[in-house]
Protein backbone atom coordinates (compact mmCIF):
# COMPACT_ATOMS: atom_id res chain seq x y z
CA UNK A 1 0.00 0.00 0.00
CA UNK A 2 1.00 3.60 -0.65
CA UNK A 3 1.80 6.31 2.33
CA UNK A 4 -2.16 7.40 1.52
CA UNK A 5 -3.54 3.99 1.49
CA UNK A 6 -1.31 3.00 5.00
CA UNK A 7 -2.99 6.33 6.11
CA UNK A 8 -6.58 5.47 5.20
CA UNK A 9 -6.18 1.85 7.03
CA UNK A 10 -4.57 3.55 10.34
CA UNK A 11 -8.55 5.91 10.42
CA UNK A 12 -10.01 2.59 9.78
CA UNK A 13 -8.58 0.61 12.52
CA UNK A 14 -8.51 4.24 14.94
CA UNK A 15 -12.70 4.41 14.30
CA UNK A 16 -12.98 0.35 15.01
CA UNK A 17 -10.85 0.72 18.55
CA UNK A 18 -12.69 3.27 19.62
CA UNK A 19 -15.98 3.89 17.98
CA UNK A 20 -17.66 6.42 20.59
CA UNK A 21 -14.70 8.84 20.51
CA UNK A 22 -14.77 8.14 16.53
CA UNK A 23 -18.50 9.54 16.39
CA UNK A 24 -17.63 12.16 19.12
CA UNK A 25 -14.61 13.57 16.70
CA UNK A 26 -17.12 14.10 13.77
CA UNK A 27 -20.22 15.59 16.03
CA UNK A 28 -22.22 12.56 15.31
CA UNK A 29 -24.34 9.54 17.40
CA UNK A 30 -22.83 6.85 17.03
CA UNK A 31 -26.21 4.75 15.83
CA UNK A 32 -28.21 8.26 14.85
CA UNK A 33 -30.14 6.35 12.41
CA UNK A 34 -28.55 3.05 12.15
CA UNK A 35 -31.38 0.48 12.21
CA UNK A 36 -31.67 -1.33 15.60
CA UNK A 37 -30.64 -4.96 14.06
CA UNK A 38 -27.51 -2.97 13.05
CA UNK A 39 -26.29 -1.16 15.88
CA UNK A 40 -23.10 -0.14 16.98
CA UNK A 41 -21.29 -1.21 20.20
CA UNK A 42 -19.27 1.05 21.73
CA UNK A 43 -16.65 -1.32 22.89
CA UNK A 44 -13.45 -1.73 20.68
CA UNK A 45 -13.04 -3.87 17.82
CA UNK A 46 -10.18 -5.46 16.51
CA UNK A 47 -7.87 -4.36 14.10
CA UNK A 48 -7.68 -4.85 10.92
CA UNK A 49 -3.93 -6.32 9.18
CA UNK A 50 -3.35 -5.40 5.71
CA UNK A 51 -3.44 -8.25 3.45
CA UNK A 52 -1.06 -7.78 0.23
CA UNK A 53 -4.22 -9.70 -2.08
CA UNK A 54 -7.01 -7.37 -0.97
CA UNK A 55 -4.84 -4.44 -1.55
CA UNK A 56 -4.42 -5.48 -4.97
CA UNK A 57 -8.46 -6.24 -5.10
CA UNK A 58 -9.41 -2.74 -3.83
CA UNK A 59 -6.60 -1.25 -6.16
CA UNK A 60 -7.50 -1.98 -9.10
CA UNK A 61 -11.27 -1.31 -8.17
CA UNK A 62 -10.29 1.86 -7.59
CA UNK A 63 -8.61 2.48 -10.84
CA UNK A 64 -11.59 0.76 -13.00
CA UNK A 65 -13.97 2.66 -11.65
CA UNK A 66 -11.65 6.44 -12.15
CA UNK A 67 -10.78 4.81 -15.85
CA UNK A 68 -13.93 4.01 -16.66
CA UNK A 69 -15.96 7.04 -15.41
CA UNK A 70 -18.38 4.68 -13.02
CA UNK A 71 -19.19 4.20 -9.14
CA UNK A 72 -20.59 0.75 -8.40
CA UNK A 73 -19.48 -2.46 -6.24
CA UNK A 74 -20.25 -4.30 -9.56
CA UNK A 75 -17.67 -4.15 -12.23
CA UNK A 76 -19.18 -1.45 -15.07
CA UNK A 77 -20.06 -4.30 -17.78
CA UNK A 78 -20.05 -7.56 -16.55
CA UNK A 79 -21.70 -9.82 -13.47
CA UNK A 80 -18.39 -9.26 -11.18
CA UNK A 81 -18.90 -8.59 -7.79
CA UNK A 82 -16.62 -7.48 -5.32
CA UNK A 83 -16.27 -11.09 -3.73
CA UNK A 84 -15.09 -12.21 -7.32
CA UNK A 85 -12.71 -9.61 -7.66
CA UNK A 86 -11.56 -10.42 -4.32
CA UNK A 87 -11.06 -14.32 -5.17
CA UNK A 88 -9.86 -13.55 -8.38
CA UNK A 89 -6.61 -11.98 -6.73
CA UNK A 90 -6.31 -15.01 -4.69
CA UNK A 91 -8.45 -13.96 -1.40
CA UNK A 92 -11.14 -16.37 -0.93
CA UNK A 93 -12.37 -14.69 2.79
CA UNK A 94 -14.22 -12.09 1.34
CA UNK A 95 -16.19 -10.13 4.36
CA UNK A 96 -17.18 -6.72 2.88
CA UNK A 97 -16.36 -3.93 0.40
CA UNK A 98 -17.26 -0.18 0.95
CA UNK A 99 -16.54 2.21 -1.79
CA UNK A 100 -16.48 6.16 -1.86
CA UNK A 101 -15.33 8.98 -4.30
CA UNK A 102 -15.12 12.81 -4.51
CA UNK A 103 -14.70 14.48 -8.02
CA UNK A 104 -14.42 18.22 -8.38
CA UNK A 105 -13.05 20.98 -10.89
CA UNK A 106 -11.42 22.70 -7.99
CA UNK A 107 -7.84 21.43 -8.03
CA UNK A 108 -6.87 18.41 -5.31
CA UNK A 109 -4.39 16.05 -4.71
CA UNK A 110 -4.12 12.25 -4.05
CA UNK A 111 -2.84 13.39 -0.31
CA UNK A 112 -3.92 13.02 3.23
CA UNK A 113 -6.60 15.73 3.09
CA UNK A 114 -8.15 13.45 0.40
CA UNK A 115 -7.93 10.25 2.35
CA UNK A 116 -9.27 12.12 5.83
CA UNK A 117 -12.20 13.37 3.38
CA UNK A 118 -12.74 9.29 1.65
CA UNK A 119 -13.35 8.40 5.23
CA UNK A 120 -15.27 10.72 6.45
CA UNK A 121 -17.58 9.82 3.35
CA UNK A 122 -17.41 6.02 4.50
CA UNK A 123 -17.72 7.00 8.33
CA UNK A 124 -20.70 10.16 8.46
CA UNK A 125 -21.73 8.11 5.41
CA UNK A 126 -24.70 10.62 5.06
CA UNK A 127 -25.26 9.66 2.12
CA UNK A 128 -27.03 6.20 3.87
CA UNK A 129 -29.97 6.34 6.19
CA UNK A 130 -29.17 3.05 7.48
CA UNK A 131 -25.23 4.27 7.60
CA UNK A 132 -24.36 1.10 6.00
CA UNK A 133 -20.59 1.65 5.84
CA UNK A 134 -20.09 2.86 9.32
CA UNK A 135 -22.10 -0.09 10.39
CA UNK A 136 -19.26 -2.29 7.72
CA UNK A 137 -16.52 -0.42 9.46
CA UNK A 138 -17.45 -1.66 12.57
CA UNK A 139 -18.15 -5.25 12.04
CA UNK A 140 -16.68 -7.63 14.81
CA UNK A 141 -15.87 -9.98 11.89
CA UNK A 142 -13.28 -7.96 10.04
CA UNK A 143 -9.87 -9.34 10.43
CA UNK A 144 -7.92 -8.08 7.39
CA UNK A 145 -8.24 -5.41 4.83
CA UNK A 146 -6.84 -3.64 1.93
CA UNK A 147 -7.54 -0.31 0.67
CA UNK A 148 -6.73 0.96 -3.06
CA UNK A 149 -6.64 5.16 -4.02
CA UNK A 150 -7.04 6.31 -7.47
CA UNK A 151 -6.65 9.86 -8.92
CA UNK A 152 -7.49 11.47 -12.19
CA UNK A 153 -10.30 13.37 -13.94
CA UNK A 154 -13.76 11.62 -13.48
CA UNK A 155 -17.15 12.12 -15.81
CA UNK A 156 -20.62 11.76 -13.95
CA UNK A 157 -24.47 12.95 -14.39
CA UNK A 158 -23.46 14.58 -18.43
CA UNK A 159 -20.46 16.80 -16.48
CA UNK A 160 -16.57 16.18 -16.72
CA UNK A 161 -14.61 16.95 -13.28
CA UNK A 162 -10.86 17.72 -13.99
CA UNK A 163 -9.60 16.44 -10.15
CA UNK A 164 -11.61 12.79 -8.66
CA UNK A 165 -10.74 10.19 -6.14
CA UNK A 166 -12.10 6.90 -6.14
CA UNK A 167 -11.47 4.67 -3.03
CA UNK A 168 -12.38 1.23 -2.18
CA UNK A 169 -11.50 -0.85 1.23
CA UNK A 170 -11.94 -4.52 0.92
CA UNK A 171 -12.67 -6.33 4.30
CA UNK A 172 -11.94 -10.03 5.19
CA UNK A 173 -12.80 -12.42 7.65
CA UNK A 174 -8.81 -13.51 7.95
CA UNK A 175 -9.74 -17.29 9.69
CA UNK A 176 -5.90 -17.94 8.58
CA UNK A 177 -4.78 -16.80 12.27
CA UNK A 178 -3.78 -13.74 14.37
CA UNK A 179 -2.09 -11.00 13.15
CA UNK A 180 0.42 -8.20 14.77
CA UNK A 181 0.17 -5.03 12.11
CA UNK A 182 0.74 -1.30 12.74
CA UNK A 183 2.99 0.85 11.36
CA UNK A 184 6.71 2.47 12.02
CA UNK A 185 7.13 5.68 11.81
CA UNK A 186 8.33 9.20 13.18
CA UNK A 187 5.57 11.31 14.87
CA UNK A 188 7.15 14.49 13.67
CA UNK A 189 4.11 16.47 14.58
CA UNK A 190 3.56 14.76 17.57
CA UNK A 191 0.00 13.93 16.97
CA UNK A 192 0.29 10.57 18.22
CA UNK A 193 -0.81 9.43 14.93
CA UNK A 194 0.84 8.18 12.04
CA UNK A 195 0.58 10.74 9.36
CA UNK A 196 1.61 10.57 4.92
CA UNK A 197 5.18 11.25 5.21
CA UNK A 198 6.08 10.02 8.52
CA UNK A 199 6.85 6.17 7.53
CA UNK A 200 9.85 4.91 7.82
CA UNK A 201 11.36 2.37 5.07
CA UNK A 202 13.58 -0.44 5.12
CA UNK A 203 12.26 -2.02 8.18
CA UNK A 204 12.12 -5.69 9.15
CA UNK A 205 10.47 -6.87 11.91
CA UNK A 206 11.78 -10.23 13.62
CA UNK A 207 10.06 -13.02 15.68
CA UNK A 208 12.77 -13.36 18.29
CA UNK A 209 11.54 -17.02 19.57
CA UNK A 210 11.10 -18.18 15.80
CA UNK A 211 13.86 -16.00 14.10
CA UNK A 212 11.36 -15.56 11.01
CA UNK A 213 11.83 -12.05 9.51
CA UNK A 214 8.86 -10.07 7.98
CA UNK A 215 9.44 -6.52 5.77
CA UNK A 216 7.29 -4.04 5.67
CA UNK A 217 5.83 -1.85 3.35
CA UNK A 218 7.94 1.25 2.39
CA UNK A 219 4.98 3.12 4.07
CA UNK A 220 5.91 1.56 7.66
CA UNK A 221 2.89 -0.60 7.46
CA UNK A 222 3.40 -3.79 8.47
CA UNK A 223 1.38 -7.13 8.82
CA UNK A 224 2.83 -10.46 11.46
CA UNK A 225 1.24 -13.45 11.13
CA UNK A 226 1.86 -14.85 14.91
CA UNK A 227 2.19 -18.52 15.72
CA UNK A 228 -0.16 -20.07 18.48
CA UNK A 229 2.82 -22.07 20.26
CA UNK A 230 3.27 -19.41 22.99
CA UNK A 231 1.25 -16.83 24.82
CA UNK A 232 3.92 -13.89 23.96
CA UNK A 233 6.23 -13.00 21.34
CA UNK A 234 9.18 -10.28 21.09
CA UNK A 235 8.76 -8.17 18.06
CA UNK A 236 12.24 -6.75 17.07
CA UNK A 237 12.58 -4.04 14.61
CA UNK A 238 15.08 -3.25 13.01
CA UNK A 239 16.28 -1.57 9.82
CA UNK A 240 18.02 -2.70 6.43
CA UNK A 241 20.38 1.13 6.35
CA UNK A 242 20.67 1.84 10.01
CA UNK A 243 21.01 0.71 13.41
CA UNK A 244 17.90 1.56 15.08
CA UNK A 245 16.04 -1.10 16.75
CA UNK A 246 13.02 -1.86 18.95
CA UNK A 247 12.21 -4.60 21.50
CA UNK A 248 8.25 -4.47 22.02
CA UNK A 249 6.13 -7.55 23.45
CA UNK A 250 3.33 -8.93 22.27
CA UNK A 251 0.50 -11.07 23.92
CA UNK A 252 -1.44 -13.61 21.75
CA UNK A 253 -5.04 -13.70 22.12
CA UNK A 254 -7.92 -14.57 19.71
CA UNK A 255 -7.59 -10.85 18.00
CA UNK A 256 -5.18 -9.20 16.11
CA UNK A 257 -3.13 -7.11 18.08
CA UNK A 258 -2.13 -3.40 17.23
CA UNK A 259 1.62 -2.93 17.60
CA UNK A 260 3.52 0.64 16.29
CA UNK A 261 6.44 1.52 16.43
CA UNK A 262 7.79 5.23 17.23
CA UNK A 263 10.90 6.49 16.02
CA UNK A 264 11.40 8.25 18.97
CA UNK A 265 11.08 4.93 21.52
CA UNK A 266 14.31 3.40 18.66
CA UNK A 267 17.86 2.83 20.04
CA UNK A 268 20.56 3.11 17.97
CA UNK A 269 22.13 0.13 19.57
CA UNK A 270 21.64 -2.70 16.73
CA UNK A 271 23.41 -3.67 13.84
CA UNK A 272 21.78 -3.18 10.17
CA UNK A 273 19.50 -6.57 9.38
CA UNK A 274 19.87 -7.21 5.66
CA UNK A 275 16.68 -8.96 5.33
CA UNK A 276 17.09 -12.66 4.25
CA UNK A 277 15.18 -12.62 1.16
CA UNK A 278 15.95 -9.54 -0.59
CA UNK A 279 13.29 -9.87 -3.67
CA UNK A 280 14.17 -7.55 -6.99
CA UNK A 281 11.27 -8.11 -8.98
CA UNK A 282 12.38 -6.95 -12.78
CA UNK A 283 10.15 -7.16 -16.59
CA UNK A 284 13.43 -7.81 -19.12
CA UNK A 285 10.78 -6.60 -21.82
CA UNK A 286 8.74 -3.63 -21.90
CA UNK A 287 6.50 -4.52 -25.05
CA UNK A 288 4.29 -7.03 -25.88
CA UNK A 289 2.95 -8.04 -29.80
CA UNK A 290 0.63 -10.30 -31.04
CA UNK A 291 0.24 -13.85 -30.53
CA UNK A 292 2.27 -16.17 -28.65
CA UNK A 293 5.98 -15.34 -30.07
CA UNK A 294 6.85 -12.43 -28.03
CA UNK A 295 6.59 -13.27 -24.03
CA UNK A 296 7.49 -11.12 -21.24
CA UNK A 297 10.05 -12.12 -18.57
CA UNK A 298 9.42 -11.64 -14.73
CA UNK A 299 12.49 -12.20 -12.96
CA UNK A 300 12.71 -12.57 -9.09
CA UNK A 301 16.49 -12.79 -7.74
CA UNK A 302 17.54 -13.85 -4.65
CA UNK A 303 17.31 -15.84 -1.60
CA UNK A 304 13.47 -17.75 -1.20
CA UNK A 305 11.87 -18.51 1.28
CA UNK A 306 9.71 -22.05 1.39
CA UNK A 307 5.97 -21.38 0.67
CA UNK A 308 6.34 -18.28 -1.47
CA UNK A 309 4.41 -17.56 -5.00
CA UNK A 310 5.32 -15.10 -7.19
CA UNK A 311 1.89 -12.80 -8.22
CA UNK A 312 2.02 -11.25 -11.54
CA UNK A 313 -1.37 -9.61 -13.14
CA UNK A 314 -1.62 -6.99 -15.99
CA UNK A 315 -4.17 -4.74 -16.62
CA UNK A 316 -5.56 -4.74 -20.12
CA UNK A 317 -8.34 -2.30 -21.19
CA UNK A 318 -9.20 -1.99 -17.13
CA UNK A 319 -9.64 -5.54 -16.67
CA UNK A 320 -7.46 -7.15 -14.60
CA UNK A 321 -5.75 -10.48 -14.97
CA UNK A 322 -4.22 -12.70 -12.23
CA UNK A 323 -1.48 -14.79 -13.44
CA UNK A 324 -1.51 -17.78 -14.60
CA UNK A 325 -4.88 -16.56 -15.95
CA UNK A 326 -6.35 -20.02 -17.93
CA UNK A 327 -8.27 -17.41 -20.35
CA UNK A 328 -8.28 -16.70 -23.72
CA UNK A 329 -6.69 -13.64 -23.16
CA UNK A 330 -3.11 -14.72 -22.02
CA UNK A 331 -1.05 -17.52 -22.83
CA UNK A 332 -0.96 -20.64 -19.86
CA UNK A 333 2.49 -20.09 -18.01
CA UNK A 334 5.83 -21.91 -17.53
CA UNK A 335 8.03 -21.42 -14.47
CA UNK A 336 11.38 -22.51 -13.71
CA UNK A 337 13.79 -22.01 -10.67
CA UNK A 338 17.40 -22.05 -11.38
CA UNK A 339 19.86 -21.03 -8.72
CA UNK A 340 17.97 -18.85 -7.01
CA UNK A 341 16.01 -17.16 -9.50
CA UNK A 342 12.63 -17.76 -10.55
CA UNK A 343 11.58 -16.81 -13.84
CA UNK A 344 7.69 -16.78 -15.18
CA UNK A 345 7.44 -16.70 -18.81
CA UNK A 346 3.48 -16.19 -19.88
CA UNK A 347 2.18 -12.81 -20.96
CA UNK A 348 2.32 -13.56 -24.57
CA UNK A 349 -1.61 -12.39 -25.59
CA UNK A 350 -3.85 -13.27 -28.38
CA UNK A 351 -3.64 -11.27 -31.92
CA UNK A 352 -7.03 -9.87 -31.76
CA UNK A 353 -6.81 -8.20 -28.32
CA UNK A 354 -3.15 -7.34 -29.03
CA UNK A 355 -4.75 -5.58 -32.13
CA UNK A 356 -7.43 -3.53 -30.02
CA UNK A 357 -4.90 -2.08 -27.72
CA UNK A 358 -2.41 -1.41 -30.29
CA UNK A 359 -0.22 1.73 -29.36
CA UNK A 360 -1.74 1.72 -25.87
CA UNK A 361 0.15 1.50 -22.39
CA UNK A 362 -0.90 -1.18 -19.74
CA UNK A 363 0.17 -2.45 -16.64
CA UNK A 364 1.77 -5.42 -15.14
CA UNK A 365 1.81 -5.93 -11.53
CA UNK A 366 4.01 -8.13 -9.16
CA UNK A 367 5.09 -9.12 -5.57
CA UNK A 368 5.92 -12.14 -3.77
CA UNK A 369 4.68 -13.36 -0.75
CA UNK A 370 4.26 -16.46 1.29
CA UNK A 371 1.61 -18.22 1.10
CA UNK A 372 0.06 -16.58 4.27
CA UNK A 373 -0.32 -13.56 2.08
CA UNK A 374 2.32 -11.47 3.97
CA UNK A 375 4.53 -9.33 1.14
CA UNK A 376 8.06 -10.21 0.88
CA UNK A 377 8.61 -7.71 -1.77
CA UNK A 378 7.16 -4.22 -2.58
CA UNK A 379 4.59 -4.24 -4.88
CA UNK A 380 5.49 -3.28 -8.03
CA UNK A 381 3.58 -1.83 -11.41
CA UNK A 382 5.43 -1.78 -14.77
CA UNK A 383 3.78 0.08 -17.47
CA UNK A 384 3.92 -2.18 -20.88
CA UNK A 385 3.04 -0.92 -24.72
CA UNK A 386 1.20 -3.10 -27.18
CA UNK A 387 2.73 -2.83 -30.36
Amino acid sequence: PSAVETYLVELVNRGRLNPAAEAARYSIALNDTVPTSSQISSGAKQPVAIHPRLVMAAAYHSADMMARDYYAHQTKGTEIQPWNRCTTAGYTDYNDEIIAYRAQKASMALDQAAADYQYYLMFVNTGSTSRADRVSLMKDTHAEVGAGLAFGDFATGGYSYPYAVTATVDFGRGRGGIYACGVIYDDKDADGFYDVGEGLPNAVVTIVETGKQYRAWASGAYTVPLPQTYRSYTLRLSFEDSKLTLDRTVTVTSSNIKCDFLRADMKTTGTATPFSSHLALTISDDHLSAGNVTTMKATVSGTLPELCELVLAIDIGGTIYFLPDGGSFIAPYEESITNGTWTFLSLAVNSSLAASMKGQTVYVYGGVMTDGGVLLSQLLMYPVIFE
